[in-house]
């Protein structure tokens, strides 16, 4: 429990200083002058089909010829996913948005294309309101990791998800021309993830029969697990990047 606590602190600290790093660079770097200097912004088209999907856009500015930072930024709720909610991961009131601070170092680069190593922390925050649709698919949550038979079902619940960590990760970047192209990037991280849900209404423990979804082998489980938990991380994007030089 020490050593869990020590890591969530840690992962906490490493966002609030990339945060604050990303927003001293440009101060650190105006006594620098180079021509390959360039500022570029992005928009995330995977970002839209998560499981919990929000729009994302970001910047990235060079520091040096290899070195690079920049910052994302990703919002969704009901009105701008409307038509793609799905009754397994949203609620009523779905609500995200995100953060991610980064900084990368460029590998190789020619005409056509650039790959880059890239270092980021990120927090999410999501919350919603779940509630019965039907008495043949009830909303429940998973009590335990340890025991996946302890479900609770309950008729409505509001709920909030907060998840944090860091991902290193392998990009390429295609160019279109010399300022539109595309970023294909994926890694691999540690992150935390935090479920909690209160105002519950009329809760009752069940034992899930054998044949229904059960949380501990479907996506259902992934939003909706009770308490914190520490895993591995894979992430892959794929963005649309404009030079501004």
């Amino acid at each position: 429990m020490h050593n869990y606590k020590v890591l969530n602190l840690a992962l906490l600290g490493a966002i609030k200083f990339a945060i604050l790093s990303v927003f001293l660079a440009p101060v650190r770097s105006i006594a620098q002058k180079t021509e390959k200097k360039n500022f570029q912004v992005s928009t995330t088209l995977t970002s839209y089909y998560y499981y919990t999907p929000r729009l994302e856009f970001g910047f990235r500015k060079g520091l040096s010829d290899k070195m690079f930072y920049g910052l994302k930024l990703g919002y969704g709720n009901d009105i701008i996913i409307s038509g793609k909610r799905s009754p397994i991961f949203l609620g009523h009131e779905y609500m995200s948005w995100s953060i991610r601070p980064f900084i990368s170092y460029l590998v190789k680069s020619d005409d056509l294309k650039k790959s880059y190593l890239s270092f980021e922390v990120f927090y999410i925050y999501h919350q919603d309101f779940f509630h019965n649709e039907s008495d043949y698919a009830k909303e429940r949550m998973r009590l335990s990791r340890v025991v996946p038979q302890m479900l609770l079902e309950y008729d409505s619940a509001t709920y909030q998800r907060k998840k944090y960590g860091f991902n290193v990760k392998y990009g390429l970047q295609l160019e279109f021309s010399n300022r539109l192209g595309l970023d294909i990037n994926s890694g691999l991280g540690v992150r935390v993830r935090d479920v909690k849900y209160s105002n519950v209404f009329n809760p009752v423990q069940i034992e899930p029969p054998v044949d229904s979804l059960l949380p501990s082998t479907g996506h259902r489980n992934y939003i909706k697990e009770v308490g914190k938990n520490v895993r591995m991380n894979f992430v892959f994007d794929i963005e649309l990047y404009y030079n501004i030089k």
